[in-house]
């Protein structure tokens, strides 16, 4: 194994790439620990059961995770989906380790908690703990990709269908795919190498043949589930993050300053100083580069574009996605090649940017621990009204228990119960962290009741709740906690959770 990480990484030690991992593992397990060990299901979570959903999860173009359950296990434990993302994105930040040739303690320390203390692992975590892993598994297979196309001779075949399971998994595998590579090439840029230019363009053509031919593999292989399931095609290209080519541009660096931590001012600034670090290093290089600036500066513009591409989906783009944690590798690298030939700068450099970096993470991990004990609330408080809601039905003469049909219009999360535990205000900047209870919709509402609950309620298709929730008799019944707020009507046990605009389910 000694043998084929140095041939694969000829200028990064074992040591470095074992640092990086085993990092990265602690980082994990202390930032993201509390979620781990308690039921912070809310959301789409509440399905639990993550093999309930695999039509929707191929129509949206993740035709793998399928498959990827079987071998996990269809139900999501929360302890157990914990350690499996925990050593992907710690084998992630060792095979990056490697790639960006780091050695410098601080430089490691920085990627480990960019990995593992990133807003978009909280995120994932945060907003579909039963899916978490195969996204981070997908941030596996892209790293896995690069390594194969740029240090393995011929591997850009084998690369092109490990990214097309990549993006099998995850949408945006293709934009970590291509973020990885371009911050590789500009490396090599930067590096000093004389036959740089020549051989980064070199690696970069076949980087660009690697990521067509994935994806060329990825389109075959979703047809062909679409058409082995019966499924239609639903997936289309969606807009990036920040819409229009300036806003997706400048997104990144704008969600930089949503102060997803519990510093709020503090965040802000040192943000900025990053920033600052990071133009300084890349303004301080450029005289050394001559004739190889043109093209470094093209990927740096570039890079922005590239962690915020159009995804193909059936959702619109998140607030954060796994490509935009290498915003910071992209500082890690300037600071290496900047300061490489002065030992005191360096020493300066790598300090500030670890500490800086460092502190601006720590108030994420709060941050992050703060939305999984509101996650655990929501729970409660979900299982609370729940409860009520159900009381309410066994108390009306004419439901059976399993034969009677029950139709849940609206939601807990919009109705007059609805609001925000005392003290978590602030936490609503993160949109997996806004709603006040577990089950938000009327699919939460299912599966809250069926999987979380197990309660056996009879529950009416999408349609015929729809139906239902258009009639005027029902638009006129109070909602919960009302005492009409249930009410049996042509047989149908109608329980209004809130008000609901007509707007929203297309009437006129």
């Amino acid at each position: 194994m000694r043998r084929l990480l140095s041939a694969v990484f000829p200028r990064a030690s074992a040591k470095a790439l074992r640092s990086a991992a085993l990092l990265t593992l602690l980082l994990v397990l202390v930032a993201h620990g509390f979620c781990f060990t308690n039921l912070t299901y809310s959301g789409a979570s509440v399905m639990l059961n993550a093999a309930k959903g695999s039509s929707a999860q191929i129509s949206s173009g993740a035709f793998l995770l399928p498959i990827y359950w079987r071998i996990r296990g269809a139900i999501a434990s929360p302890l157990w989906v914990g350690l499996l993302s925990a050593a992907y994105l710690s084998l992630a930040s060792a095979l990056i380790c490697g790639l960006l040739n780091l050695s410098s303690p601080y430089l490691i320390a920085m990627l480990s908690g960019a990995m593992a203390l990133s807003p978009s692992v909280l995120a994932a975590f945060a907003g579909s703990i039963h899916t978490a892993d195969s996204l981070f598994l997908a941030v596996l297979l892209a790293v896995c990709a690069v390594v194969l196309c740029l240090r393995v001779r011929a591997g850009a075949l084998l690369g092109a269908l490990v990214l097309a399971g990549a993006q099998a998994l995850d949408r945006c595998a293709l934009a970590f795919f291509l973020s990885m590579t371009a911050l590789c090439l500009l490396q090599s840029l930067l590096s000093g190498d004389e036959e740089a230019p020549r051989a980064v363009l070199r690696r970069a053509v076949r980087a660009l043949l690697c990521a067509a031919l994935g994806m060329v593999l990825y389109g075959g292989g979703f047809l062909l589930f679409l058409r082995r399931f019966g499924l239609d095609l639903e997936a289309s290209l969606q807009a990036p993050a920040g819409k229009g080519l300036v806003g997706a541009w400048l997104y990144p660096f704008r969600l930089l300053f949503q102060l997803l931590t519990i510093y709020t001012h503090v965040g802000a600034v040192l943000h900025a100083l990053l920033i600052a670090l990071g133009a300084f290093a890349f303004f301080k290089l450029l005289p050394r580069l001559k004739g190889r600036a043109p093209a470094a500066v093209l990927l740096v513009l570039l890079f922005p574009l590239l962690i915020n591409l159009p995804a193909f989906s059936t959702l619109p783009a998140d607030q954060t996605s796994m490509p935009y944690v290498l915003l910071d590798a992209l500082l890690i690298i300037l600071l290496q090649a900047a300061f490489e030939f002065s030992i005191d700068e360096r020493h300066l450099a790598y300090r500030l940017g670890s500490v800086t970096l460092g502190v601006a993470l720590l108030g994420t991990t709060l941050f992050a621990n703060q939305v999984y004990l509101k996650k655990a609330l929501e729970f409660d408080s979900t299982l609370s009204v729940m409860t009520r809601v159900i009381a309410r039905a066994e108390a009306e003469p004419e439901f059976e228990l399993g034969s009677t049909p029950v139709a849940l219009v609206g939601s807990i999360e919009d109705s007059d119960v609805s609001v925000v535990h005392e003290g978590f205000e602030k936490l609503d900047v993160l949109d997996v962290a806004r709603n006040n209870y577990a089950a938000v919709d009327d699919e939460g509402n299912t599966w809250y009741m069926w999987e979380v609950m197990g309660y056996p309620f009879n529950l009416v298709d999408t349609f015929a709740l729809g139906q239902l929730a258009a009639r005027d008799d029902v638009q006129a019944m109070p909602a919960f906690p009302a005492e009409d707020c249930c009410r049996m009507l042509d047989g149908t046990l109608v329980i209004k959770l809130s008000e609901i605009e007509q707007e929203v389910f297309g009437w006129d």
